[in-house]
């Protein structure tokens, strides 16, 4: 049975993050080898230190996340995941990179600023949304996110704000 392998990179040219350029297996790869590693090259050289299983995600229809260990090449602009495990025949394998993270500030634990601290040292290049209770009080909004929406604000609007940035538009509604 062949192994398929389907690269679904969840990227978007931002203005300020690196540019997916291409992946090996490529897209659509049918046959590739069980012990097949996974490769994304991007157009600019990576933070080594930002990548790993939380920024650099593969999930496999059957085996589920797969963990391992990363490897770069090419000035860095290629991060290559080695698996720990081999994958299924016939399993599709999908991989993520974040590039827009939505948060609420009513969330238990850290403060949105913490928060906002913790994913900007691991992806630094995210944009981040955080939805709030009332966006007059922008005082309160951390400076690391890219923008505050209101929680209560109809979903074209938040449309319209996700396609904004996705065109590497400057933050709005601030």
């Amino acid at each position: 049975m062949a192994l398929i392998l389907t690269l679904a990179l969840a990227t978007t040219a931002l203005a300020q993050g690196p540019v997916l350029q291409s992946t090996d297996p490529t897209v659509n790869t049918v046959d590739a080898p069980q012990d097949t590693d996974i490769s994304a090259t991007f157009d600019t050289a990576l933070s080594t230190g930002t990548v790993d299983d939380a920024t650099f995600v593969a999930h496999g229809t059957q085996s589920g996340i797969l963990t391992g260990t990363y490897t770069f090449a090419n000035g860095d602009t290629t991060a290559t995941l080695n698996p720990y495990r081999t994958l299924f025949p016939g399993e599709t394998v999908f991989t993520t990179h974040p590039d827009l993270i939505i948060l609420a500030d009513t969330l238990p634990g850290p403060t949105p600023a913490e928060l906002i601290a913790r994913l900007r040292a691991k992806v630094p290049a995210v944009q981040i949304i955080l939805l709030c209770n009332d966006t007059a009080d922008q005082t309160s909004l951390p400076a690391e996110a890219t923008l505050c929406i209101s929680k209560s604000v109809y979903p074209i609007t938040l449309l319209a704000a996700f396609r904004s940035l996705r065109k590497g538009a400057d933050a709005i509604g601030r």
